[in-house]
């Protein structure tokens, strides 16, 4: 090949290939070394602290694979990476929830995992709700379609600020008294998605991984909120 033409020689050619690919293979490298070190940081700490850890979670019953927060995330459901133990008298594991939507490697094919955690107390009974931050354009449009959305009258911070779902509205309605609203308003942390079912209570952050100081956070956080939806005179104590 003339050189004086400005092209790339055979070698040249060769040689910038091969730097592409040695330059993915090396970040590939360093998103595995990170994502073993922030395995391995959450797997000390349930050895240190008396947990328990997974790489395939254990705990995830039957109620939670059937959560509404993880509907039509695919059709690959795996639930991974778990921690689980009690804290503050209460049972508790958080997971991820590994998914594949699509089929076989189309381009619509993708891959998405959330956290998930979930805390439980026997006999609490929680009747089934689905609680999320509200959008404002989607579901402005969503209400023309008769999409749901359980609204407080005497409450408009509560109502213009979450979408409420559920099966039973009536029951719902009466759950949701000014102190759980409250909770909820004041406790709320952005991007989290919140489910309640039988003696479960669920929060999920779709499309995160998190590290372990995250993971404790989130714990903490769903505590805080745990605590108002138990009925006062069944509180566990601290």
């Amino acid at each position: 090949m003339d050189v004086s033409s400005g092209g790339l020689s055979g070698f040249e050619f060769f040689f910038l290939f091969m730097s592409v690919i040695l330059f993915f293979i090396f970040i590939a490298m360093i998103i595995g070394k990170l994502e073993q070190k922030r395995l391995e940081e959450i797997q000390n700490y349930c050895l240190k602290n008396g947990l328990n850890y997974s790489p395939k979670a254990n705990n995830v019953t039957d109620c939670v694979k059937c959560l509404y927060v993880l509907r039509d995330k695919g059709h690959t459901n795996e639930w991974i990476n778990e921690m689980s133990g009690s804290r503050d008298g209460y049972n508790f594991s958080i997971f991820e929830h590994y998914s594949v939507a699509g089929y076989g490697n189309t381009k619509s094919s993708h891959t998405e995992i959330d956290t998930i955690c979930v805390l439980s107390k026997e006999n609490l009974n929680l009747p089934h709700f689905y609680l999320r931050e509200e959008n404002i354009i989607f579901d402005s449009i969503g209400k023309v379609f008769g999409g749901q959305d359980v609204n407080f009258s005497e409450d408009s911070d509560f109502s213009s600020k979450f979408v409420l779902q559920c099966l039973n509205e009536q029951q719902i309605r009466k759950f949701f008294d000014k102190r759980i609203r409250q909770a909820f308003v004041c406790k709320h942390t952005k991007g989290y998605v919140y489910e309640g079912r039988f003696d479960c209570f669920v929060i999920a952050l779709p499309g995160k991984e998190l590290n372990l100081s995250d993971r404790l956070i989130l714990l903490t956080n769903a505590i805080n909120i745990f605590r108002d939806l138990i009925p006062s005179d069944n509180e566990i104590p601290s």
